[in-house]
């Protein structure tokens, strides 16, 4: 569409004839009905985020009885070294590797991710969390018998569907910066819209773009984007009729 204006901004000059009023409102009213459609275009759910960054642990409240771990993966530290510098016992080390073994392999750590141990009263190992990526945890604890089970499980993610709007001054990243927004928001935009938009060439000063999103939040901090509900690109009507 950017282009078809583009033509017609350029049949004007050259023709030398001025747009009359009637010829104005028309342009007006087709950009107005061309925004309001693109608003309501639905997209598909974000992807994963590829990026480095890794997910972290939910907060938690630990009762007093239990002393808490938390702890970061540093580069080509295994499980079993992270688990033996904190007290744990050879034997029962091969058996939290091999409980976890049919829900996640816990030779796959990755450095810079967390993970977080609890102890009880007696000092007695209680559970073990690992975050598989930014949706999920692993889970390896205690049953009421004392025996290990294993399990992954969802975070308690609260979703709020918010609005998302701002001017672009220079770059669709910068824009999403300057309302303090992250740049994963950025990147999945730009795909909603690389079929329809070249952001190098097409973007001009003053365009304005307008999302409905889903963002995730974990005790009440922000955590990361869901679904991409609604998105739009507005172009100043300036750059229709000139």
């Amino acid at each position: 569409m950017i282009n078809r204006f583009r033509c017609a901004k350029i049949f004007a000059r050259c023709s030398g004839l001025r747009i009359r009023t009637w010829t104005v409102a028309a342009i007006v009213v087709a950009a107005v009905a061309f925004a309001g459609y693109q608003f309501f275009r639905m997209s598909r759910p974000l992807p994963e985020d590829a990026g480095p960054a890794a997910p972290e642990l939910a907060p938690m409240d630990v009762a007093e009885s239990f002393r808490r771990v938390d702890g970061v993966f540093e580069r080509n530290q295994t499980i079993s070294q992270v688990l033996s510098d904190h007290g744990l016992g050879g034997d029962l080390v091969q058996q939290i590797i091999s409980c976890a073994q049919p829900v996640y392999n816990l030779a796959m750590v990755r450095a810079g991710y967390p993970f977080r141990l609890r102890f009880d009263s007696t000092e007695q190992f209680y559970d073990f969390e690992y975050p598989i990526d930014s949706d999920r945890y692993l889970l390896v604890c205690r049953d009421d018998a004392g025996s290990l089970l294993s399990e992954i499980r969802d975070f308690p993610f609260e979703i709020r569907v918010e609005e998302v709007s701002a001017a672009i001054n220079s770059s669709l990243f910068l824009a999403i910066g300057e309302i303090g927004e992250k740049d994963q928001l950025a990147w999945h935009l730009e795909d909603i819209f690389s079929s329809d938009i070249d952001f190098f060439i097409d973007l001009r000063k003053g365009d304005v773009f307008k999302a409905i999103v889903e963002k995730k939040y974990l005790d009440g901090e922000f955590s990361g984007y869901g679904a991409v509900l609604a998105a739009s690109l507005f172009y100043p009507l300036i750059r229709l009729v000139l």
